[in-house]
């Protein structure tokens, strides 16, 4: 199965009061770019989730959103901040210092400041979220992998009707390219016969030169190649396996050769017809970017 590389998935779980959400956005990345934003209390599983992200999806830029609501706070937590309370008290004597008030403060003192209730639980323990975490984050995966294929599955119905374009103008250029063969040999006759006025000129001398015109401008062996890549892409899309690299190797070979016959042809309708292939392997290329 082919994937595209852009996902979206997300979910939702309940634990008592509490809803565990899970967020997932893949974006189109060379390689694989992890971006999280999860509570500090599941710091503990940033190495698994990592770990399941990277075998699961691969490449992209992947933004993963974790968030906990609903959580019942214990109104005395910050009591366990025990380095929070202690640059309180710090910051305390220090005041009364600089103010030249006698450094009698007491506990009562130190829980009277309002801002302290403002301080973050420390260790705050989030272990039994874990359970319900790892099954909405497999449940998001899942999402996001259906979304690929879905969107994998439409970029190769396109790329398909591309390539589909580039081997019918490939089939015109060919046909055209012959008989722009004798339309040469008709047009040195006549220059020669001009030139020459009553003398008739040498045949066999004319085919000479017109043979090793045609040679240069002869397209055979390029028009071979391009329907050589064209059937190795359909080939690769058919096999179904990651193919974003196989396929853009093939797109730079279909471009020198169609470069080639380009600089070839003094031809105007191969010339329109080999800027049209130049067009479709462009949408083709911007299309392989969003394949896995």
């Amino acid at each position: 199965m082919i994937l595209s590389m852009t996902g979206y998935g997300r979910s939702e779980k309940q634990l008592t009061s509490a809803v565990c959400s899970v967020e997932i956005r893949v974006l189109n990345n060379r390689f694989l770019d992890l971006s999280l934003k999860i509570p500090d209390g599941l710091s503990s599983l940033e190495d698994e989730i990592k770990r399941l992200l990277a075998e699961t999806l691969q490449r992209g830029a992947v933004q993963l959103i974790i968030s906990l609501n609903g959580l019942q706070k214990d109104s005395l937590a910050y009591l366990n901040n025990l380095s929070g309370l202690q640059e309180v008290w710090q910051r305390l004597q220090t005041l009364a210092s600089h103010l030249g008030l006698p450094a009698e403060l007491s506990l009562r003192d130190l829980l009277a400041v309002p801002e302290l209730r403002a301080l973050p639980a420390a260790n705050a323990s989030l272990e039994p979220f874990f359970p319900l975490l790892r099954d909405a984050l497999r449940e998001a995966l899942d999402q996001v992998i259906a979304m690929r294929r879905q969107e994998g599955s439409f970029l190769v119905r396109e790329i398909e009707s591309l390539l589909t374009q580039v081997a019918d103008q490939t089939a015109q250029i060919e046909q055209l390219a012959t008989q722009t063969k004798d339309q040469v040999y008709a047009s040195m006759r006549l220059k020669l016969s001009e030139l020459c006025n009553s003398l008739a000129p040498d045949d066999s001398r004319l085919l000479q030169e017109a043979a090793l015109l045609t040679k240069r401008l002869d397209v055979t062996e390029e028009c071979a190649r391009m329907r050589s890549h064209v059937a190795q892409c359909r080939a690769f899309l058919a096999a179904g396996s990651p193919l974003g690299k196989k396929l853009n190797f093939l797109l730079q070979e279909m471009n020198r050769e169609i470069s080639t016959i380009g600089s070839k042809s003094e031809n105007a309708a191969i010339a329109y017809r080999v800027v049209q292939v130049k067009d479709d392997l462009e949408k083709i290329r911007e299309q392989i970017q969003n394949l896995l």
